[in-house]
């Protein structure tokens, strides 16, 4: 096992101490519930995931971190971060749906630009990482949608999506060729003028070395810290898609390439590392899956009154089966952190 390199200033532990800070002085649930239902009507199905995720979402992680700290983990623990993969998930579902609806009315790009989002480098990262969320948590269906769309995305743009979607930021194309390894599909990132970093590219060239390879994931765990510490060097200013969400705090990628080496019965690249020994990166898999949540489905209601009719998602409406009775709905009252 490659040894520990710690780099100063992270943990869990001063992860946990924000959280706990966040939840006293801001992000108490009612707050957020009420922007939450005072913005929900005029955001456009583009913004409507980031609304649940930027209120509700960040909420619900600092009590996802407070409760793991505590060390009682149950399956409610767990649902909080499936609840949050589920706001990220339904975010970018929603930006591809309208999109492409846009793109049906405007085949060629407008010459008087629409109110339309566009897919950058940092869209791209970050909707990949939740890709690669998906996977982790055993959410393989919403996983092979949205990495189907983005490699759709890659391999025959549309006028929405910019030259710099998939280069010079590494994380997006990084991401696109292990989902292509995870689905046996091919993905010639240099046939479209893609070089990854070094700190990427010896992920795929130490594949087939496990001792090198436990080495440059251990590098990848490095890589992450800089970035959720605001730490990176100028070769690395190019990266993004670390800091958004859970993923500050979550080594995904790394998850990713330990999800896709399991499934083949390689060995799993597991460096001695604090983001892979937190709490956070112990869960369990496939991760307990939340239930009914009132916030998506007053949003799905809308957008669909507005917007997308025939808006249906079939990972979310399994959760939201169960109705609002659903004894794994999650509590709506101010979450209180108990001293110890």
């Amino acid at each position: 096992m490659a040894k520990q390199k710690r780099t100063a200033g992270w943990s869990f532990e001063s992860v946990v101490n924000d959280s706990r800070k966040a939840l006293r002085d801001v992000f108490r649930l009612s707050p957020q519930i009420e922007y939450f239902k005072s913005d929900v009507g005029r955001r456009s199905p583009q913004g409507q995931g980031s609304l649940i995720a930027g209120s509700i979402g960040v909420e619900r992680q600092c009590e996802l971190n407070d409760l793991l700290a505590r060390g009682n983990v149950t399956d409610d623990v767990w649902h909080r971060l499936h609840v949050i993969w589920r706001y990220d998930a339904y975010g970018f579902y929603l930006y591809i749906e309208r999109l492409e609806q846009l793109l049906r009315e405007y085949p060629e790009k407008p010459r008087g630009q629409p109110r339309i989002g566009l897919i950058t480098d940092f869209w791209a990262a970050e909707c990949l990482m939740t890709m690669a969320l998906s996977a982790v948590l055993g959410e393989d269906q919403a996983a092979d949608w949205l990495g189907r769309k983005c490699l759709g995305h890659f391999l025959n743009a549309p006028w929405y999506v910019t030259p710099e979607a998939y280069s010079p930021g590494p994380v997006a194309p990084f991401l696109l060729k292990l989902y292509g390894m995870w689905c046996d599909i091919p993905v010639d990132l240099a046939a479209r003028g893609v070089t990854l970093l070094p700190l990427y590219q010896d992920i795929f060239d130490e594949w087939d070395h496990p001792e090198h390879l436990e080495n440059a994931v251990l590098k990848l765990c490095e890589m992450h810290v800089r970035a959720a510490l605001n730490r990176e060097t100028d070769e690395e200013s190019s990266i993004v898609g670390l800091k958004a969400g859970i993923h500050r705090e979550l080594p995904t990628e790394v998850l990713l390439i330990q999800r896709i080496r399991c499934d083949r019965g390689l060995s799993v690249p597991n460096p001695d590392h604090p983001m892979l020994r937190s709490p956070l990166a112990q869960m369990p898999y496939p991760c307990p899956k939340s239930g009914y949540d009132p916030w998506i489905a007053e949003s799905m209601e809308t957008v669909r009154r507005k917007n997308l009719p025939d808006l249906r998602i079939e990972w979310e409406e399994q959760f939201q089966a169960a109705g609002p009775t659903d004894p794994r709905r999650l509590p709506e009252t101010d979450y209180i952190v108990q001293e110890f």
